[in-house]
């Protein structure tokens, strides 16, 4: 390196004449672009050399960035900016160029033409990028959004390189010193890690129940990540467990089962091991639950994609009090938490994690969910038996009351109409009623066939009247 460095300061010599330092130095500056820049440990990162030439032509220059501290931040590259290349001679590469990286710093000496008919005009150039190698390891916290990392600084200098490389440019006979310098500061970061977050939500139609015993509204709850690092890779959760508070004075959860993708795993078996759990009562109301996708030789996990959230089981609810527009009742809003405290003893809420054959359990970040229970509406036109809302009374309306009572299929938008032995409850003799009142083999109770409203006063209520 050393007698590289020599040829340079030869080469200028030579091909330039220079007398000593002379001339304005603030007909030039440097600065070194962006002026921060962060990272993580063992990612590489670069900074831009600006050279701007207020006078000219220029005939050459040289410049040197030195790193106040190598363990945090180490050069390792350098990359030629355009003006190397397309500069010289004929718009051909520059006719001298020598680039040298040391433990410390990084140097460029550059000569357009040694015959000098050709010169570099006044203006701003990238002359070239310095990649940097962050070695450091920060503590973990606080991460540098809060003032945390290990900072480098990194300037423009006259001491880098062995002997030591001036910041010059070459206009004619006179070499002029670098006037304005600006540095850059490198600073390595802690690792933002990834977070598992629980979300639930309901049904976006079912976020409003009728304060009822039959209205009923689904809860999907879902295992997201959230990377703020922005790390690619899917987290493949291997199991999941805890618990759903609610107020057991406003609702009454009717069931909980595994969903969607939970379903499908291990060819779609689903996981070997679920014990899921409804807590009407205690200290804590809720459900709770524990899945475990392996217990034999057959592995499989779930993927989490970062930002998406998997749906992995799915809560039904229904109001716990009746309301009624008659009595003055307003609607009540009513919220579920995830709780640690659910069940006997509580279940801590967590995920397990595979990453890189290690498995960790992750508390998560955790959402809330919000239902409304409206009250009974006082008067609603309705047809008995027409489930579906299609304004007849079909088959179709005895497989969509088979659906919801028994395959967690959708609410009925009129709770009144699906009451087909009007009891005030919807149980497996309603469609049973609906199918004798189809063929003739029993008699359908009033509205029917035409629409009209509950004689006896006695109502579930409708979120949607299917008639007027």
């Amino acid at each position: 390196m050393r007698s590289r460095l020599r040829v340079l300061s030869l080469a200028l010599g030579l091909a330039l004449a220079s007398s000593a330092w002379a001339a304005d130095s603030r007909d030039f500056s440097a600065r070194l672009d962006p002026p921060r820049v962060e990272g993580g440990k063992g990612d590489t990162v670069e900074v831009s050399v600006v050279l701007e030439f207020k006078d000219g032509p220029v005939a050459g220059w040289s410049v040197g960035v030195c790193t106040r501290d190598p363990a945090v931040a180490r050069p390792t590259e350098i990359v030629s900016g355009a003006i190397t290349r397309t500069g010289g001679p004929g718009g051909g590469p520059v006719a001298f160029l020598d680039e040298n990286v040391m433990a410390d710093g990084a140097t460029q000496g550059v000569v357009v033409d040694f015959a000098n008919q050709k010169t570099v005009p006044a203006g701003t150039y990238a002359v070239m990028k310095v990649r940097y190698a962050l070695t450091a390891q920060p503590p973990a916290a606080p991460t540098c959004g809060e003032g945390g990392g290990i900072e480098t600084r990194l300037d423009i200098c006259d001491t880098a390189g062995t002997p030591a490389i001036r910041t010059v440019m070459i206009v004619g006979r006179d070499s002029i010193l670098a006037g304005d310098r600006g540095p850059a500061t490198l600073r390595v970061c802690p690792p933002i890690p990834r977070q598992i977050r629980l979300a639930m939500e309901f049904d976006p139609d079912a976020r409003a129940i009728v304060a009822n015993e039959a209205d009923e509204a689904s809860l999907d709850i879902s295992i997201a990540v959230d990377d703020p690092a922005g790390l690619a890779p899917p987290l493949h959760a291997l199991g999941w467990q805890g618990g759903v508070r609610h107020n057991a004075a406003l609702l009454d959860p009717v069931s909980l089962a595994s969903s969607g993708r939970a379903n499908q795993l291990k060819g779609g078996a689903g996981p070997d091991f679920e014990n899921l759990t409804i807590q009407p009562s205690g200290a804590v109301s809720g459900v709770t639950w524990g899945v475990i996708i392996n217990l034999g030789t057959i592995v499989d996990t779930l993927p989490i994609p970062v930002g998406t959230g998997v749906a992995v089981l799915q809560a039904r609810y229904r109001s716990a009090v009746t309301l009624r527009e008659s009595d003055g009742d307003a609607p009540v809003s009513t919220d579920l938490a995830f709780s640690d405290d659910v069940g006997d003893p509580g279940i801590r809420t967590a995920i397990v994690i595979q990453e890189d054959n290690e498995r960790s359990i992750v508390a998560g970040r955790r959402e809330t969910a919000t239902i409304a229970l409206e009250p009974i509406a006082d008067e609603h036109g309705f047809i008995r038996g027409d489930v579906n809302g299609d304004d007849r009374v079909d088959i179709a309306d005895v497989i969509a009351l088979l659906g919801y009572l028994f395959n967690r299929g959708a609410v009925p938008p009129c709770l009144d109409a699906a009451d087909a032995n009007d009891n005030e409850r919807l149980q497996i003799e309603d469609p049973v009623h609906i199918v004798m009142a189809i063929f003739g083999l029993g008699t359908a109770l009033d509205p029917f066939p035409e629409c009209g409203r509950d004689a006896d006063g006695r109502s579930l209520g409708c979120r949607t009247p299917n008639c007027e």
